[in-house]
């Protein structure tokens, strides 16, 4: 949908969204937490979480903001020419850092906070039949 309507990020970011399609979709996430034995309170914590997730990355991928910016071999050259000893974790793991396709990253992200909530949702259920 934010691929289809970028202008609408504005409006997501000033407002939680309480019109009908915000409370379908939010309804829906929601849902689907619930579906899967997320205790409520966690599921709407769970649901927040992605759901801003997904809005940022969203952002950063719209905006314009910034006129400095350099893709593949030239950011691996940019990273290579950083003096090691102010950036030494950039130097470290520069090279791993261009190449990743934009989906593949928010996709990566999106793993993380998913297993993350999995975890969180079996901890909970196990301190409630503790």
């Amino acid at each position: 949908m934010l691929r289809r309507h970028p202008g609408i990020l504005p409006l997501l970011v000033s407002q939680i969204p309480i019109g009908p399609n915000g409370l379908k979709r939010r309804e829906q996430g929601i849902a689907l937490f619930l579906a899967n034995d997320f205790p409520a309170e966690l599921a709407a914590r769970a649901y927040t979480s992605v759901a801003h997730y997904a809005l940022g990355f969203a952002i950063q991928q719209h905006s314009n903001a910034s006129s400095e910016s350099a893709e593949g071999e030239e950011l691996v050259e940019f990273f290579a020419a950083l003096d090691a000893s102010e950036y030494p974790a950039i130097a470290t793991a520069g090279r791993h850092l261009p190449g990743i396709s934009v989906e593949d990253e928010f996709r990566f992200g999106l793993k993380l906070i998913i297993d993350g909530l999995e975890l969180a949702a079996s901890a909970w259920r196990k301190a409630d039949a503790g």
